[in-house]
C-alpha cells in the first residue's frame, strides 16, 4: 500500500511497549500473538 503511493525504505518497528498498547484495544486475549503496535516510516521521495 504504502509503495503503491510512492513511498520508499519502508519499514516496521514494533514498540517496546506493544503489547502493553495492544491490551487497551480489547480485541482479545490472544491478539498479541496476531498483531503488534508498530512504529511505521518511509520516505517519499
Amino acid at each position: 500500500m504504502l509503495d503503491e503511493a510512492g513511498f520508499t525504505d519502508i519499514s516496521i518497528t514494533r514498540k517496546g511497549n506493544s503489547d502493553e498498547i495492544i491490551k487497551g484495544w480489547n480485541i482479545g486475549e490472544n491478539s498479541k500473538e496476531l498483531i503488534f503496535s508498530g512504529y511505521v516510516r518511509a520516505v517519499k521521495p
